[in-house]
């Protein structure tokens, strides 16, 4: 029996260049035509999304940079060949949808084109399944696929981050993201990084040890960081950072809840005071380090809730968890108030903004930190490393 060629059905992502098709068969590339005179790729097997419970991806930022840089020398080699490329999937649905943000990616980052743009080509594959939060609850927040292109749109045009002037550095990224390297991420260059909370002594756990305050002293101060705020329980000595110069200020609310409005004030006058950047972190530095982080950007940079979401996911996958989805949809508004009327206040005043990142090419593929939801320990047998500041031996 003769089969259509899947290739034929394939978006144009860049005119007689780039193509994306969606694999029903598994010897599609071998029985198609076009396959044999183009040039093809997957990265089903090859970049992977490290879930903490029934979450599927986004991809996070390190390993889209690295599609994107793939990418882009497929179409120079293709170029010097005479080829088109054409970069498949398989038709599961979850690497459906995430080979469809990465598609989208491309575009957005490389391309310079909007959201809408970039979704324009892949409207034929919907519906996508919608992404999830890294909980064992049901799932009750939809994250869609243009919500990450969308985040990822608002945060290229405030110039955050940039994938294409030589400032986003993948190599320090997939390093640091890494449990046994710090497990940690910015979030808003110059201004946020989200970390796990370190322990008060050094202890093997499952095969990793435990960091310490002192682990990030270094590192954080080349960096400009000038503040530590911790939202989780006391599991160390305050002094242990600032001894060392560093602010340290204690924020603490419940495991996997949403802020309090009299945490929420604190951390953005805070936030907007620091003369540097700030290391945030509760526990695992996932759920309330990320709404709090979100609640900012929302004020300062107006991102919608869908929005932000996308954007830290893709930043620091496992982010911003259960009702605290809920609670960013609901204080929207108010941050957009907030910020219009803070921006008011600043007329004549020194610009409130934050440096870039000043970064090189990528590195070998990581493993994505070991771990699950704050407060879900129950979900899997990967869920504490992250909360103890594993690190390898």
């Amino acid at each position: 029996m003769r089969f259509a060629d899947e290739l034929a059905q394939a978006a144009v992502l860049v005119k007689d260049k780039l193509f994306f098709s969606v694999l029903k068969r598994a010897d599609s590339l071998k029985v198609s035509s076009i396959a044999r005179k183009s040039i093809c790729f997957s990265i089903d097997n090859e970049l992977i999304y490290e879930p903490f419970f029934a979450d599927f991806g986004p991809l996070n930022l390190g390993l889209t940079y690295r599609f994107c840089e793939k990418t882009s020398a497929l179409l120079k080699e293709g170029e010097r060949l005479g080829q088109n490329v054409y970069f498949c999937c398989g038709a599961h649905p979850h690497q459906v949808a995430n080979a469809a943000v990465l598609a989208g990616l491309y575009q957005v980052m490389i391309l310079g084109r909007s959201a809408d743009e970039a979704m324009r080509p892949l409207e034929r594959f919907k519906p996508f399944v919608p992404f999830r939060d890294a909980s064992c609850g049901v799932s009750t927040f939809h994250l869609t696929v243009e919500d990450c292109l969308k985040g990822m749109q608002r945060a290229r045009d405030a110039g955050i981050i940039s994938f294409t002037n030589n400032t986003f550095d993948v190599q320090e990224y997939l390093y640091y993201e890494q449990v046994e390297h710090g497990d940690l991420n910015w979030i808003l260059p110059g201004k946020f990084v989200a970390f796990s909370g370190p322990s008060s002594r050094r202890t093997e756990f499952h095969g990793y040890r435990t960091l310490i305050p002192e682990d990030y002293i270094d590192y954080y101060k080349h960096k400009g960081v000038t503040g530590v705020v911790r939202l989780n329980k006391k599991s160390y000595d305050r002094r242990r950072f600032t001894e060392s110069g560093l602010h340290h200020y204690d924020l603490y609310f419940p495991d996997g809840s949403c802020p309090p409005d009299s945490i929420l004030r604190q951390f953005l006058e805070i936030a907007e005071s620091e003369p540097g950047a700030l290391a945030v972190h509760c526990k695992a530095g996932l759920g309330r380090t990320g709404v709090l982080i979100c609640s900012y950007l929302m004020k300062h940079y107006g991102f919608t809730a869908e929005e932000v979401v996308g954007y830290i996911r893709i930043c620091r996958p496992g982010s911003v968890i259960g009702p605290q989805q809920h609670y960013l949809q609901e204080m929207q508004a108010r941050m957009f108030r907030e910020g219009e009327l803070f921006r008011q206040r600043q007329v004549g005043r020194r610009p409130h903004s934050v440096s870039g990142w000043r970064l090189p090419l990528p590195a070998p593929t990581s493993r994505r930190r070991a771990a699950a939801a704050p407060g879900r320990t129950a979900c899997t047998s990967r869920t504490s490393l992250r909360s103890t500041g594993g690190r390898r031996p």
